[in-house]
């Protein structure tokens, strides 16, 4: 995971002096600010730490497969597959933390600002806009080979629209529909737009005191609401997630301890979140205090010292697209290949579920290779030079 502010080179400025004597003799000092690239500050607990959430929530979607599948084993993996729907308010709780700690000083100004959304847009809209079309395209299909339509998932011409402007969970409740898993890059959207508003509450004395207690209340109101389905609550859950993590970046500027037992704690919390959500009786109470759990995994692991494993870290930079794609390649993948009896023979069904899984990660490879990755400075410098320029820059 990239910190380094909005994913551009920080750069030191080195003071070099010249022609001394000839400025001396004058009484000036001449200097020249040359840009020298700042050591690597990617944080990769926090990049494997990504990967971990976005296959959190596969395993999620995996869940009706799991159960069928491995019954004598369901009570035990039931921990990690039910709760893996709150893998997305960890993703949210990581969002504000990243964005506060790259990019809380550098909305200050319009441009500053402007910069800032251009570069977000840069990086969330090419492989969220390529998905969302290759579903489109996968329910054409669909209903050219004469398919019935997808259950509980609206296709209308208004719904696309909403997806590819990218307001479609600005609604409350958010409507299924289209690629259902792109809700929360929508929400995404929005707290990038409202970030303003969270930089600079964290920026007044105690302000990080007050966005707790005001998201401890977020949380009270959310587990009272009245609604069966986490994902009718996508709104909150990004507002308060997001928010969340940007009272956990000013928590983490404020001491810097690390050490390698934070890492333990991290994954302590992380273990507690998910058997306490596998268990809750009402997912919707599980919103309300999964973030506070999810902050301390957040911190825990930008403070720890631990060294990762490149697979893990391969892991989170496909996530994005990864959570982005898997619901088509699961579908595809079902579409191809015959679903096995629940009572078949044993091989057969651990392949299967394994075949998922890794055609998920195949598929999500492809979209950051071919799609993510290399779009996004085309479209960062394409917005550079349509959008106008407002007010002066913060840098």
């Amino acid at each position: 995971m990239d910190l380094r502010p909005n994913g551009a080179a920080s750069c030191a400025a080195v003071r070099i002096e010249v022609n001394r004597y000839d400025a001396r003799r004058r009484g000036t000092t001449l200097a020249l600010t040359v840009p020298k690239p700042a050591a690597d500050t990617e944080l990769y607990p926090l990049t494997a730490l990504r990967g971990i959430a976005a296959l959190w929530v596969l395993v999620y979607h995996l869940r009706h497969l799991l159960e069928d599948f491995f019954p004598q084993a369901w009570p035990v993996v039931k921990r990690v597959s039910l709760s893996g729907t709150y893998g997305v308010d960890l993703f949210f709780v990581l969002s504000g933390f990243v964005i506060a700690l790259t990019s809380r000083d550098r909305v200050t100004t319009l441009s500053g600002y402007r910069d800032f959304l251009i570069r977000r847009l840069g990086r969330i809209y090419p492989a969220y806009v390529v998905a969302h079309l290759a579903v489109a395209l996968f329910f054409a299909w669909r209903v050219a080979v004469g398919y019935p339509p997808v259950r509980r998932c609206a296709t209308d011409a208004l719904s696309f629209l909403t997806h590819v402007l990218m307001i479609q969970s600005w609604t409350f409740p958010i409507q299924r529909a289209w690629n259902l898993v792109d809700w929360s890059v929508s929400g995404e959207w929005l707290v990038y737009l409202l970030f303003p508003v969270y930089a600079w509450v964290s920026r007044r004395r105690f302000g990080w005191f007050v966005a707790l207690v005001g998201a401890a209340l977020f949380a009270w109101a959310l587990a009272h609401v009245g609604k069966s389905s986490p994902m009718e609550l996508g709104l909150p859950r990004v507002l308060y997630g997001f928010g969340m993590g940007v009272v956990v970046e000013r928590l983490y500027a404020w001491r810097n301890t690390p050490g390698p037992w934070w890492g333990g704690l991290s994954l302590g919390l992380l273990a507690l979140s998910s058997v306490l959500a596998s268990q809750t009786r009402a997912p919707v109470e599980a919103i309300s205090w999964a973030p506070l759990l999810f902050a301390g995994v957040v911190y825990g692991l930008a403070r720890s010292s631990w060294g990762v494993p490149q697979p893990l870290v391969w892991l989170g930079q496909i996530s994005y697209a990864l959570y982005l794609s898997h619901s088509l390649t699961l579908n595809l993948f079902e579409e191809v290949f015959a679903t096995p009896a629940a009572d078949g023979p044993m091989v057969w069904r651990v392949a299967f579920v394994a075949g998922q899984i890794a055609v998920a990660l195949v598929g999500g490879h492809l979209l950051f290779a071919f799609v993510e990755r290399p779009s996004r400075p085309r479209v960062i410098e394409w917005l550079r030079r349509r959008l106008p320029q407002v007010g002066r820059s913060s840098t």
